[in-house]
């Protein structure tokens, strides 16, 4: 049981550093997210700005020990795909620090949102 959870959760974690979660801009689907009726949310607006994933964005910063600006100001890169361009610290060390963070916050918001695509599914 263990085991198919963490085989589980490392597909959600690739699913979301491919960049193929499904999401209704991606899917070209005319819907409003369903936690704050955002029009068409795209993964940039559930990773930075819905209000639903807030408090995992506040506990993801202060545990990490992450500025607070940090989730408001990652490119849009960071928030398809959990890259952490060199431009966001000259520290390794921080860089490392937000590279989980955002992945931590990638797979939270993958795992409660998205199913992966049909080309993902069909990879074997």
């Amino acid at each position: 049981m263990m085991m198919m959870m963490m085989m589980m959760m490392m597909m959600i974690v690739m699913i979301y550093r491919s960049g193929a979660c499904q999401t209704y801009t991606r899917l070209k689907v005319n819907k409003c997210c369903k936690w704050c009726s955002c029009p068409l949310p795209s993964l940039r607006h559930l990773f930075q700005e819905c209000p639903h994933f807030e408090a995992k964005r506040r506990d993801l910063a202060r545990e990490l020990e992450l500025d607070s600006t940090f989730w408001a100001s990652v490119p849009r890169v960071t928030s398809k795909s959990g890259w952490v361009c060199y431009s966001a610290s000259p520290s390794f060390e921080e860089r490392s620090w937000m590279l989980v963070a955002t992945v931590r916050l990638g797979a939270f918001i993958a795992r409660e949102n998205f199913t992966p695509t049909e080309r993902v599914t069909s990879i074997r």
